[in-house]
Formats: structure tokens, sequence, C-alpha cells
């Protein structure tokens, strides 16, 4: 309520109280690789598997980017980005049924240069092993990406959501 003391100035006094901090999410999925349809390097939000399935199409032969978005959004995944990489001139002289496969351009997603490497499939190989140290919790383990029989990088990840290194 306004306190009239002196003629021309109003002073109201409103409750404020704290306010609780909304949280907001701060981890984006996105998945890059081959597809039936839907545009070519250009990240898309999908917020479920219909939705995917409606601009990217199903499953297809020889590609695990449907498998990968599936497996998210069948374990809880909300939303995520989903980048169509190919060679969309390839796909054209070849017709509207053939897959668009071959050397992508390099696709920019978050400020990170991202290509697919023509050739390299058949030298890399991922490798789940223990997770290093003592009193390691059940959760916890280690990825091993191998180019050419060598480890080219490590991962330790868990499987507990809201975990620094939560993976699907």
């Amino acid at each position: 309520m306004p306190s009239y003391l002196t003629p021309g100035v109003y002073v109201e006094e409103v409750q404020s109280g704290a306010r609780p901090i909304e949280g907001v999410g701060t981890a984006v999925a996105a998945f890059v690789g081959f597809a039936e349809t839907g545009p070519f390097h250009e990240p898309t939000l999908v917020t479920n598997w219909d939705q995917y399935v409606q601009r990217f199409g199903g499953f297809t032969e020889g590609t695990y980017l449907a498998h990968a978005v599936y497996g998210f959004f069948a374990n809880g995944g909300g939303s995520a980005y989903v980048v169509r990489v190919g060679d969309p001139a390839r796909r054209a002289a070849a017709g509207a049924s053939a897959p668009a496969v071959g050397a992508p351009a390099p696709v920019a997603i978050a400020g990170f240069l991202f290509s697919a490497l023509p050739g390299a499939g058949g030298e890399v190989s991922v490798e789940i092993a223990d997770a290093e140290g003592e009193n390691v919790p059940e959760d916890r383990f280690r990825l091993l990406v191998r180019r050419g029989g060598e480890v080219a990088e490590t991962f330790d990840v868990s499987t507990r959501k809201n975990t620094k290194g939560y993976v699907v």
C-alpha cells in the first residue's frame, strides 16, 4: 500500500523475497551420419523418434545414424541435433534411390569441423575396457578407439545419468 507522507512523492514497498534460479539444460546431443532423406550438412533439431523418421527416414542398411538416434530416444533422450552427411552431387548422379555415401564435405557444428574420412572405416575399431583405478564404480568404463591396431583415443565414461562422461 502506498504511503502518502509528502505531496507528489509516493513510496510503495514491494515484498520481493528470494526467487529460485531456474535450471536450464546444458547437454545437447548431436548425431552426424548417413540417412535416406533430409537436408545435407545442416544441423536439424529433432525431439522424438517419429520426427526423425519423418525428416530423415528410417533404418538404412550399412549405416548406423538411425540406430544411434533410436537408442537415444528409447533411453530417455529429449532433443538432439542431426546432421546428414554425404555427397549430394553423387546422389543426384546415381539417382534418388541410391544412398548418399561417399566423401562428404566437412560440416561445421558449434565451432567444430566434422568430416568423414573415406576409406578409414575398415581401420577403426572401438573397444570397451574396465576403468582404471581402485574402487571404481560399476557404472564407469573406458572406451578405446583404435586406428590401425594402435589406441588413438580413450574416453572414461559412465552409464549413470547426470554424471560426467554419461553415454548412451
